[in-house]
């Protein structure tokens, strides 16, 4: 999953119980925010190939992982202020209740990325193999390599489409395996 929702429930539950210590909290709000800052760094990584994926469906993932990593924020300072875990264990809760809604929303919408990416990868998978073949067969060298760069390209592009996929399915399901290596 893009942002698994189940940690973020976690965080929900870390906040609502009445013997929560603001160390572990904040570990966990660490640890939340550094996967969301993750989950950034691939958007980004899909975004630079923007031709291929859907530009709204990114702008809206980006604007949904900035307002989550603004609540983390807000909630590391609440958890900075002594006496900040207690005097706002609403807000937290509220912001971590806003985060489980929009990680639902960005799971969905990186997922139909992804889709989208897959789509475009294999709608004219054989194009680049053809367009190799064809000079081959009249022995224009120079127009072969130049085909298969772009025969290369895009299977490059195809194993991080693939790669995207496994981080989307997350880690409990490729077990150490990165597909490609």
């Amino acid at each position: 999953t893009a942002l698994p929702i189940l940690d973020v429930e976690k965080l929900l539950s870390a906040a609502s119980a009445s013997n929560v210590r603001p160390d572990s909290l904040w570990r966990l709000v660490a640890s939340l925010d550094r996967r969301v800052t993750q989950i950034s760094d691939e958007t980004s990584l899909l975004s630079s190939h923007g031709e291929s994926t859907r530009k709204f469906r990114l702008k809206q993932v980006a604007s949904t992982l900035s307002s989550i990593q603004k609540d983390f924020v807000d909630i590391k300072q609440i958890l900075k202020r002594k006496g900040g875990l207690k005097s706002e264990k609403s807000v937290i809760t509220s912001k971590a209740a806003e985060m489980i809604q929009m990680s639902k929303f960005l799971k969905m919408q990186m997922s139909r990325c992804a889709v989208d990416d897959v789509c475009d990868l294999f709608y004219d998978v054989d194009l680049p193999l053809a367009l190799v073949a064809d000079p081959a067969r009249v022995g224009n060298k120079r127009a072969v390599e130049q085909r298969a760069k772009t025969f290369r390209n895009q299977a490059e592009r195809f194993l991080q489409v693939s790669n995207g996929l496994c981080f989307l399915v997350g880690p409990a399901s490729n077990q150490g395996s990165t597909i490609g290596n």
